[in-house]
């Protein structure tokens, strides 16, 4: 009598490669169960091929990147296959155990392998509201550490602003410069170190137009999104015309500055205009046009004042505070000057004569609140010498 021969044969899977998500190999080819023997689908990680899954398909689901193989195992349907801890037993040690029991099987070993890629561009911290200090504001934000870079990889900066998240610069760091009120975002960006970032001209890309990219060209990248947005305020109460020796005639005369029309008065801000007297600038009236009626004689200026809208004005004694006062208060809080820390000094006026005052380095040339000596025009303010009739 003949013994019967059996040659169980896993066959050979195709597919494999770079993916981004999902592994689905084609069928196997030349495949050989006998009677009695089982066929089913194992998923290895990694070089050392790790089981991780079995399955009765060539189909797996993975949620982190590395290496992955599928391979084929054709077995005695009687295995017991408890012996396969998932995790921690790999191909090596079922093909000795079936060797160690000369156990006849056939396990596919090469397989269809896969290199997922799992870049991921993780959160960032920072963002809020800045004040525009002088010419520039930095925007910072801080990487949380959550995010990967895989090999064949680069992670960058992106900074676009306005809510359609235009690009406006890409750097190594997530730090910006930026010169001008609005809204900014600052994104991470894990792409492929070959990608071809020509395509992105900054002004006019946006970030859902590089999303749109990458998944056209079925390009595995990680775009943080939502990113650490800032609200940049550009207050800038501009300067005014006028001024002048003006005569008090009756009981009362009005004095009338002209806007020069280089205010700035962003949103959740408003603009006002201040009255004070004397060289300290006592405040004496507030009011939304840059007209003002005195009835005594001395020295008037009216000035532009930006704020928050939120700001309490309450602290304002018309006839006591003034306007030192004032820019002490918005420095102590950080409040509509950008941060800038005001510093007294003094100097020769362009007219001849000299002035003490504050002035805020962060916002040069533009003079915060001079107290002068004589009559002048100032870069945010219209002075008038009202003097009484003879």
């Amino acid at each position: 009598m003949q013994p019967s021969t059996l040659r169980p044969n896993a066959g050979t899977l195709s597919g494999g490669g770079s993916v981004l998500s999902g592994m689905q190999p084609t069928p196997p080819t030349a495949t050989a169960t006998p009677a009695g023997y089982s066929l089913a689908y194992v998923l290895t990680s990694g070089a050392e091929l790790t089981i991780q899954q079995l399955g009765g398909t060539p189909e797996f689901t993975v949620t982190s990147g590395g290496l992955y193989t599928i391979h084929t195992f054709v077995f005695p349907s009687d295995l017991d296959l408890s012996v396969v801890v998932p995790g921690t037993t790999t191909g090596g040690d079922v093909l000795a155990l079936l060797a160690a029991n000369n156990i006849c099987a056939s396990l596919d070993v090469a397989g269809a392998a896969f290199n997922v890629a799992d870049p991921n561009a993780g959160t960032l911290s920072g963002g809020g509201d800045v004040c525009l200090s002088g010419d520039a504001a930095i925007l910072t934000a801080t990487p949380n550490g959550d995010s990967n870079t895989p090999a064949g990889y680069s992670l960058a900066y992106v900074l676009t602003s306005g809510a359609e998240l235009t690009i406006q610069q890409l750097g190594a760091a997530p730090e910006f410069t930026v010169t001008s009120g609005g809204l900014y975002t600052i994104h991470t960006f894990v792409f492929p170190s070959d990608l071809d970032l020509s395509v992105v001209v900054p002004g006019t890309t946006t970030g859902g137009d590089v999303l749109a990219l990458l998944a056209a060209n079925n390009i595995c990248a990680s775009l943080d999104v939502a990113g650490a947005a800032f609200n940049v305020a550009d207050p800038n109460a501009g300067t005014l015309s006028g001024g002048g020796d003006v005569c008090l005639s009756g009981d009362a005369v009005t004095l009338t500055a002209t806007p020069n029309g280089d205010s700035n008065t962003p949103a959740g801000y408003s603009l006002a205009y201040v009255l004070t007297s004397g060289a300290e600038l006592t405040i004496q009236q507030l009011g939304a046009a840059p007209e003002f009626t005195v009835t005594s004689g001395g020295l008037y200026t009216i000035h532009t004042f930006v704020f928050p809208s939120d700001l309490d004005l309450s602290v304002v004694v018309p006839g006591t505070t003034t306007g030192g006062d004032v820019l002490a208060l918005l420095a102590a809080n950080n409040t509509g000057l950008g941060g800038c820390s005001l510093q007294r000094d003094h100097g020769t006026l362009s007219g001849g004569g000299m002035a003490e005052g504050w002035w805020c380095p962060a916002r040069p040339p533009v003079v915060m609140c001079w107290r002068c000596s004589q009559r002048t025009t100032s870069a945010q303010a219209s002075m008038w010498l009202v003097q009484p009739s003879t």
